[in-house]
């Protein structure tokens, strides 16, 4: 019988069928075994690199959990259960299993040899990474340039040692501003033809109605992903940088986001030198399906120009506006 559950879930794996394998264990009356629950854990896992919802790697994570002791000396185990806490920023938990795993991986295993020490490695970057703050002479410069640039902030929410600033409607703006505060002391790496000294750093905002209400995370979410991009990996995010299909997103009526310039404020208040430095200030602009289709075959301005050819006010955001490119014929 579990030769059976094995062989189909074999064969669904080779056609990455992730979600017919959690369907088709979810229909078992009996306990699971170790082997059929590392199975499932592994399909939590793939779905959640591809499907990017970070809540599967706690589903994976509460299945092996339900083993124990038992599991102290598997490999297999110990590769997924590290792999769940790196995915949940449990760095000293994962490096822990990741390095137990290590000792016990048969030698001629070398696709999981590879796949162990691969994200051992991640971890060891990220815990080193995670370590890196802002000098006082970098918080005290920075934060003068937000005060004076776009108001008081106060403090909504810690990442790490990223503070998620709150700048609540004033005078100089009808809206609520959630702008990072810490994610230009990690260097991105830049692509060749940019000047890294320019465009190596930065700090991310996304602008909300002054009554959003703020039990709809989505918008959230998307900023502390974004800023984990750079934090974790280091990639280049500048003017343009888009995503779609996006998992975070789902609770929403949007698809995607694009990062682009400050576009209800002044040039000043778009960057701020820092000694050797320029750490830049980019808006993360939701997209809607058919503006992120459009978005990959065209550029950052070509889409911002239909924006403002229909009258379409990109700050603060709107959930209920319409989907600009919705008429447009969409060419691949």
């Amino acid at each position: 019988m579990q030769q059976d559950l094995l062989d189909k879930i074999k064969v669904l794996h080779e056609s990455n069928d992730f979600d017919g394998i959690i369907d088709l264990i979810s229909t078992i009356d009996e306990e699971l075994t170790l082997d059929i629950a590392l199975e499932l854990a592994r399909a939590y896992i793939n779905k959640a690199n591809i499907d990017g919802d970070f809540a599967l790697y706690q589903d994976a994570s509460d299945i092996l959990d339900r083993f124990g002791q038992a599991t102290r000396d598997n490999p297999i185990f110990l590769f997924y259960k590290g792999y769940c806490l790196f995915k949940m920023n449990l760095i000293d938990d994962a490096i822990i299993r990741l390095e137990r795993a290590l000792r016990f991986i048969d030698i001629k295993d070398a696709a999981l040899l590879t796949k162990v020490q691969n994200t051992l490695n991640s971890c060891k970057n990220l815990k080193e990474r995670s370590e890196i703050t802002f000098s006082d002479e970098e918080n005290a410069l920075i934060s003068l340039h937000i005060k004076e640039k776009f108001g008081e902030a106060s403090t909504f929410a810690i990442m790490d040692n990223i503070d998620l600033l709150k700048i609540e409607s004033n005078d100089k703006h009808n809206y609520d501003v959630i702008m990072t505060k810490g994610l230009s002391a990690y260097d991105m790496n830049v692509p060749s033809g940019y000047a890294k000294d320019e465009n190596a750093y930065c700090e991310l905002c996304i602008i909300l109605p002054k009554k959003w209400d703020y039990s709809k995370e989505w918008p959230l979410n998307l900023i502390r992903d974004f800023a984990m991009q750079i934090v974790m990996h280091k990639d280049f995010l500048g003017f343009g940088y888009t995503v779609d299909n996006y998992e975070n997103l789902k609770d929403s009526r949007f698809s995607g986001a694009m990062l682009t310039a400050l576009g209800d404020y002044a040039e000043d208040c778009q960057y701020v030198k820092i000694n050797n430095k320029v750490v830049r200030f980019l808006q993360i602009i939701p997209l809607l399906p058919m503006e992120v289709a459009y978005r990959k075959n065209h550029s950052a301005n070509d889409l911002l120009d239909i924006f403002k050819l229909r009258h379409i006010v990109l700050t603060p955001i709107d959930d209920a506006r319409i989907d600009v490119c919705q008429s447009l014929e969409i060419t691949n």
